[in-house]
Parts: structure tokens; C-alpha cells; sequence
């Protein structure tokens, strides 16, 4: 989806909507969002932050 935000197929907002439906909680309690730019979000209890690692 990243590429169709670069390509200009899709909006920045679209691709949110549709980052938000892909959200998702791993088995240790860790909320995961994939950015617009590719990389893994994580919650840490007060704001996303970069994932040092893919979930």
C-alpha cells in the first residue's frame, strides 16, 4: 500500500484507514501499525513509536 501512496493511487488518509483495519495485538500485549513510510509502529502506553524490530 505504500507504493500506491507514492504512486499518488491512493490518499495519505486512505492508506490510514486502511493502516488502522491492519492494527493488531500481539500474544505479549503489544499494539503494532504498520507507517506510511513502511516501517513498524508499536504503542508504548502514550504515543507510537519506531519499532526496533518487525512484530
Amino acid at each position: 500500500m505504500n507504493g500506491l501512496v507514492q504512486a499518488g493511487s491512493i490518499s495519505l488518509e486512505q492508506f490510514q484507514q486502511e493502516v488502522n483495519r491492519l492494527r493488531f495485538q500481539d500474544a505479549g500485549g503489544t499494539w503494532w501499525q504498520l507507517h506510511y513510510t513502511g516501517i513498524w509502529l508499536k504503542w508504548d502506553g502514550t504515543a507510537w513509536v519506531e519499532a526496533e524490530s518487525a512484530p
